[in-house]
């Protein structure tokens, strides 16, 4: 089987012998030969991605984002679980009037929560296509979760500790710099 000659071929025979350069001294070094390359162009050494930031979402938005699902489903079962209790206490008749005005308030707590809800989905919708603003809309979110879960924590609510852990956990990873990364990326 014969190989067909040339410089590229590490099978066309002894190398060449080094050129004198046109004032008389020798080369030193390699021989500069043309570079052949196979395949795609290799990057650059440092090169850390395409150009533009991440290309797939990290972890720390995914887990961000669902927690916003989950905080979302909580806020919808207790909204409703409050607005239930509001329109018990409202049809409740007493003489001094409170129960009227508990159960207005529960309902005021109610829309209150499913509002939250309905934002908490909207922002999580937005996590693929959105911005800065969303990262800052989840932690804000967030943050108005793990107050109100610890302003029932002081008044003896133990319940309220199940959605403090998904509210903590959303603001560690939304403030997270990959998730960063993910909002700041060009989107065309």
């Amino acid at each position: 089987m014969s190989h067909p000659p040339g410089p590229g071929n590490p099978y066309s025979g002894p190398p060449t012998p080094p050129q004198q350069q046109p004032w008389g001294r020798p080369s030193y070094g390699f021989p500069q030969q043309p570079h052949q390359q196979w395949g795609p162009p290799q990057p650059p050494y440092g090169y850390l991605g395409p150009p533009g930031g991440p290309q797939t979402m990290p972890s720390s938005a995914r887990t961000a984002r669902a927690m916003l699902y989950v905080l979302a489903g909580l806020w919808v079962l207790s909204g409703l679980l409050v607005l239930l209790i509001g329109v018990v206490l409202a049809n409740i008749e007493d003489d001094t009037g409170l129960a009227a005005k508990y159960g207005g308030l529960l309902w005021v707590g109610g829309v209150l929560a499913l509002a939250l809800a309905l934002l908490a989905t909207g922002v999580a919708a937005k996590y693929r296509t959105g911005g800065s603003g969303v990262r800052t809309g989840s932690v804000v979110l967030g943050a108005l979760s793990a107050l109100g879960c610890l302003a029932s924590l002081v008044t003896g609510a133990f319940l309220a500790v199940v959605p403090l852990v998904p509210s903590i956990v959303l603001i560690v990873s939304a403030a997270k710099a990959e998730t960063a990364a993910w909002f700041r990326r060009p989107q065309y």
